[in-house]
């Protein structure tokens, strides 16, 4: 199995590309929304998950990175119960090429999981944000972009984590 790269490294090899380019236009490609929650029903778990395709035009001038996001929402992470809601868009992405150079593989796959996510996750963040509050939910803030969340196609599930309260404060 192939090691990883590290966070400077996929940063690197990303920068070689963007040296290169400009963002052109970044468009919206498809969306849905749908919700299943009871009156008051809050779920527990939010997976965020991504998938990202590069591609890279014939003449080389045009980067493309096509993303799909999906963000479900359940009471169980474990269990098999259908999600309480979900929110999916693609978004694409173009870029041109001031340079007709075809680049690395590894450089153009760094490129799109990073300076590709970097462009898309602000109005991934708008997206979600806006469909929640217009199903009725509490509006959903994601957290900002992480660029070292990003060096495999997939968000990391949520993690567990207890809540730490400050030692001796009054309220």
């Amino acid at each position: 199995m192939a090691k990883r790269p590290t966070a400077s490294e996929t940063r690197e090899r990303a920068h070689r590309i963007v040296e290169n380019t400009e963002l052109a236009d970044i468009r919206l490609l498809s969306f849905s929304c749908e919700q299943n929650l009871q009156e008051g029903e809050r779920p527990k778990h939010i997976d965020n998950k991504l998938d990202v395709e590069i591609g890279l035009s014939d003449d080389l001038k045009r980067i493309r990175i096509i993303c799909r996001l999906t963000l479900t929402a359940k009471n169980d992470i474990d269990s098999d119960e259908k999600s309480r809601f979900c929110v999916q868009a693609t978004y694409r992405v173009m870029y041109k090429c001031a340079k007709a150079e075809r680049p690395a593989d590894e450089d153009l796959v760094a490129f799109g999981q990073a300076t590709g996510m970097l462009n898309i996750w602000p109005f991934w963040r708008e997206f979600v944000h806006s469909s929640t509050s217009r199903m009725g939910l509490p509006p959903l803030t994601l957290p900002l972009f992480r660029f070292g969340d990003m060096l495999i196609p997939r968000l990391p599930k949520p993690r567990k984590r207890k809540a730490k309260r400050p030692a001796n404060r009054k309220p």
